[in-house]
């Protein structure tokens, strides 16, 4: 009997402690990042980096490439564990790395992403069967990455983009990869050089997105890039 107390005891401690991380990284204002490092064959990637990303926000990580922007971005997604330093979500020390619960919530378009030899569909959700798919959320990555604009609406459930989207533009398949992000992201957008090669026009669409996801929708972006971008309300880091 004492034994089998135990394990009553011991599970319960285990579900408060996952509902306590859920809360910890679901309800915050300012994710901190407080003198992080990242060190790679004794080598510094980054070294005591710290800066602020505030929640329902454009925050741009502006600077030459090599400088370790995309590490702190695959800091943030869980993907690379700091070898020192401190992340708070607000004043709540918090572990980002292979965290389910965080990975969850966060949409990611990487420099590196994929287009697979199928329908532009397919390469936003994953699936091949509409009546499977999550329609509102679909719909939704369809409108905010402004497929519309360079897809006759009607085939994007049968027009094949061809292998690593050899049949599309730059600016097409960029479009596809960001609805891709946010149709797997809930809130929170981590977008890698999301504008590099793409031209102005494409730039203004993905600007009034990222406008649209942070001031209509509740969105909380990051981004790096090496590009300035004016007449944008954003913090910069």
């Amino acid at each position: 009997i004492h034994e089998g107390m135990q394990i009553v005891s011991n599970e319960k401690r285990l579900i408060k402690n996952i509902v306590n991380k859920k809360n910890d990284l679901q309800d915050f204002n300012i994710i901190s990042f407080k003198d992080v490092s990242v060190t790679y064959r004794e080598k510094f990637i980054i070294k005591d980096i710290s800066f602020s990303i505030y929640k329902n926000k454009i925050n741009i990580i502006k600077g030459p490439s090599g400088i370790g922007k995309s590490t702190c971005l695959n800091i943030l997604t869980g993907l690379v564990k700091p070898s020192g330093g401190e992340i708070f979500f607000d004043d709540k020390l918090s572990n980002l790395f292979q965290n389910d619960f965080w990975q969850e919530k966060l949409g990611y378009l990487t420099q590196s992403n994929y287009l697979f030899n199928t329908s532009i569909m397919e390469n936003i959700t994953f699936l091949k069967d509409y009546d499977q798919i999550d329609k509102d959320k679909f719909h939704f990555a369809i409108k905010l990455s402004n497929i519309e604009k360079v897809f006759d609406i009607n085939k994007i459930k049968t027009f094949t983009v061809g292998i690593n989207g050899s049949k599309v533009s730059g600016g097409q398949a960029q479009k596809i990869l960001f609805a891709r992000s946010i149709y797997f992201g809930k809130d929170i957008l981590i977008l890698d050089e999301p504008t590099s090669g793409l031209d102005n026009v494409s730039k203004e669409d993905m600007i009034s997105s990222l406008k649209a996801l942070t001031q209509d929708y509740s969105y909380t972006i990051v981004l790096s890039t090496h590009e300035s971008f004016e007449n944008l309300d954003c913090n910069t880091i």
